[in-house]
């Protein structure tokens, strides 16, 4: 829920203080200032930041915006974690799929693994590893929708990624094709061209 009266309060409370520019000050006299990366020549991603960064401008936070290629991006910035900041990018999760290679603590990458793992944002929860544990050979429906209750639970709780929109993408087809069911996740209709 966008609410910058709740922001500003929660920032005031937090000791930042509007300075003579409006972007907010601590005691110390530091600037509140984020970086915000994400992937070079993509519209969406360029027009999300700039609504980003004036929704926090709004309320006094300092957002720096940056782009590298998707190469460099996923190749280096994420793996390596060299983000600087935070970043912008397109995630999108198989339904019933295991999150663990996402959320798992020994996913997130580090130089001793080759920085193998998708855990970016390094986020490390005991509940989440014995959830997504679990979810690797659990195949009763109930107890697999317990250990998702879970999961989402102590994500809502701590947030470690924030979801700022939904990705609409469209299926187009001749109007003689038939037999091609959109999937309605990441996995391409034509795996199923068959039936």
């Amino acid at each position: 829920l966008y609410d910058p009266v709740r922001a500003q309060a929660l920032l005031e409370e937090a000791g930042w203080k509007p300075g003579a520019d409006g972007i907010r000050v601590n005691a110390a006299g530091e600037r509140l200032r984020f970086a915000l990366t994400g992937v070079g020549g993509n519209r969406a991603v360029q027009l999300t930041q700039q609504i980003v960064q004036a929704q926090l401008k709004a309320v006094g936070i300092d957002l720096e915006l940056r782009t590298a290629p998707a190469r460099v991006l996923f190749g280096e910035i994420t793996q390596q974690r060299k983000t600087g900041g935070m970043l912008l990018y397109a995630y999108k999760p198989l339904p019933g799929g295991n999150p663990r290679n996402g959320f798992h603590s020994s996913q997130i990458p580090r130089p001793e693994t080759n920085y193998a793992g998708q855990n970016f944002f390094g986020w490390s929860n005991a509940a989440v590893d014995t959830a997504t544990d679990a979810l690797l050979d659990t195949c009763e429906p109930q107890a697999r929708s317990a250990l998702w209750k879970k999961l989402q639970q102590v994500f809502a709780e701590e947030v470690p990624v924030i979801p700022l929109f939904f990705r609409a993408e469209a299926d187009i087809m001749p109007p003689w094709l038939s037999g091609v069911v959109p999937t309605g996740h990441s996995h391409l209709s034509t795996l199923w061209v068959e039936t």
